[in-house]
């Protein structure tokens, strides 16, 4: 069955979760330097293109990104110019040659902000559910630090879910923590 046209699933102003492939399923993504390549594409661009960035989680051979955009046209520009200039950067740098995305990213949209909160807690458990990690505070490329400690982190605007957690911050990554632990415990089930 053919992919849903883009339009019909990223529209203005949509919450949008994006995963994609390294080409080939390749583990392009094991050296640290090219994740923090990568992260850097995004803070650059994302100002450009008007989308905030609300979730991520870098895996070795593919990334998850949550977010909203203003646009549809400036969705498929953002991908477009990043995964360019990533692509360029990364055979640059690595002395090859090819593609480093796999065709067409997976963009599928969430319903409503009840939803994103727990799209969020899916991507921070991604490394869990690869059988990398054993908790989700093991992997450094994702949103989980940002969200569950309060660690500091440019890419992310806090996802209004998230913020209606509670008013007091250490409750809320209290609570977040909680929310992700129970999914954690309900996908080991």
């Amino acid at each position: 069955m053919p992919a849903a046209p883009r339009n019909e699933i990223v529209y203005d102003g949509c919450l949008f979760h994006v995963a994609w492939q390294c080409h080939n399923k390749s583990w392009l993504f094991r050296d640290e330097r090219i994740k923090r390549l990568y992260y850097e594409l995004l803070l650059r661009f994302r100002p450009v293109y008007r989308l905030d960035f609300h979730a991520y989680h870098f895996m070795e051979n593919h990334i998850h990104l949550v977010g909203r955009t203003e646009s549809q046209e400036s969705f498929s520009n953002f991908f477009r110019v990043t995964h360019n200039v990533f692509a360029r950067q990364y055979n640059w740098r690595k002395r090859r040659r090819g593609q480093v995305v796999m065709e067409r990213l997976k963009s599928p949209t969430i319903d409503d902000d009840s939803h994103l909160l727990a799209v969020m807690a899916y991507v921070d458990l991604n490394g869990v559910r690869a059988g990398r990690d054993v908790n989700p505070g093991e992997s450094i490329w994702s949103s989980y630090h940002y969200y569950a400690f309060g660690k500091g982190d440019d890419l992310i605007k806090p996802a209004p879910s998230y913020l209606a957690l509670s008013g007091d911050p250490l409750q809320r990554r209290a609570e977040y923590r909680a929310f992700v632990a129970g999914m954690m415990k309900g996908s080991a089930n």
